[in-house]
């Protein structure tokens, strides 16, 4: 996984160090069994050192959240860039996909963070139900507006509010922890999912073209080495 915490919050190299660490144990082990004197053990640093960067376990987690809040908005944004191409959509899921596995400890251990992290649950509820939900509904919208799904302006809110559930429990099963499969073939479960959920509501005059990229080779191996970025030409030379 590419970092993007230095990027993003402009963190330093060692507490960046810390963090993808953290991220790594966090995801292996669950976040709930391991400690800061585990992550200081595991990149052999002194607890002091780790403390220096970090005031607690927990301040670990919120800069964690932060960058996967970040990534995920910057995402919800290329979707909406490139919703005129079913192509370019789902290339942008299986990134949103693929970032959600790299976070994963989050969304499994989310019953358990968030009654004991007040801060978190404070950044959860502004970008997850104030950002995250009003940009699916709005891609959703302009998605019904351009004709691609079906149905009355009511039913393609509903639909936007379960499909970002179901993108959630999909990488929140309990089946999933700790699971060390391929990043690509979880992610195309999950594209496999989502789609099949979508499937009744796309307009019949889409339902051909949604058949062919629903049934199309995942590009997500190849677009994971792009830096991160989703340049239009590349993904062009590489999927399908």
């Amino acid at each position: 996984m590419k970092s993007t915490l230095k990027r993003k919050t402009g963190i330093s190299p060692t507490a960046s160090r810390i963090a993808q660490a953290s991220l790594q144990l966090f995801n292996q082990q669950g976040e709930r069994n391991v400690t800061t004197n585990h992550i200081a053990r595991h990149l052999a640093m002194s607890t002091g050192n780790l403390y220096y960067h970090f005031s607690s376990k927990e301040d670990i987690i919120q800069a964690l959240y932060q960058s996967y809040g970040d990534r995920m908005a910057w995402l919800l944004a290329e979707a909406d860039a490139r919703r005129h191409s079913l192509e370019e959509l789902v290339v942008v899921l299986d990134a949103v996909l693929q970032h959600q596995w790299d976070y994963r400890f989050l969304l499994q251990s989310s019953a358990s963070l968030f009654p004991f992290n007040a801060q978190l649950r404070a950044s959860y509820q502004k970008f997850e139900v104030e950002q995250i939900a009003v940009s699916i509904e709005s891609l959703f919208l302009k998605l019904r507006e351009d004709g691609l799904f079906e149905g009355s302006v009511a039913a393609i809110r509903m639909l936007a509010v379960h499909f970002q559930l179901l993108q959630a429990a999909w990488i929140a099963h309990p089946e999933r922890a700790g699971q060390s499969a391929a990043a690509d073939q979880v992610v195309e479960d999950g594209r496999r999912q989502l789609l099949a959920f979508l499937r009744p509501h796309i307009a019949p005059a889409w339902q051909a073209a949604f058949e062919r990229v629903a049934s199309a080779s995942a590009c997500l191996p190849a677009l994971v080495a792009l830096s991160g970025r989703l340049a239009g030409s590349e993904r062009a030379a590489l999927c399908y």
